[in-house]
């Protein structure tokens, strides 16, 4: 099987960072542990943690369950996390402005100097 690609933006918070820090104030907005979110989820408690730590990615399928764990709409969330990207990530508001994923090593990310 080949090796995955790696997706990750070149500079900036990463967006499962950025999943993983709204889905954490929102266990904590409703007084959930972790192991409160994995019972409802049907996920294992450290997997939980390391989804709110953006070091976990999911998938889809486990995506959809995480959210509904925590009352959330699965798009709803999508679109609270590409708002915070667009904000905190440089690289990624210049990618969405310009329609353009592709990055080049030593890019900056608009007309400026490099916010890294």
């Amino acid at each position: 099987m080949p090796d995955s690609p790696d997706l990750s933006f070149p500079f900036g918070p990463q967006p499962t960072e950025i999943l993983g820090r709204l889905a954490r104030a929102r266990r904590l907005a409703l007084g959930l542990t972790p192991e409160d979110v994995a019972k409802r989820c049907g996920l294992e408690w450290t997997y939980v943690l390391e989804l709110e730590r953006g070091v976990a990615d999911p998938e889809l399928d486990v995506f959809l369950l995480w959210a509904r764990g925590l009352d959330l709409d699965p798009v709803e969330l999508m679109r609270q996390a590409n708002a915070i990207l667009l904000e905190e990530n440089a690289w990624y508001a210049e990618a969405v402005r310009r329609g353009d994923m592709s990055w080049s090593e030593g890019e900056d990310p608009g007309d400026g100097p490099a916010p890294w």
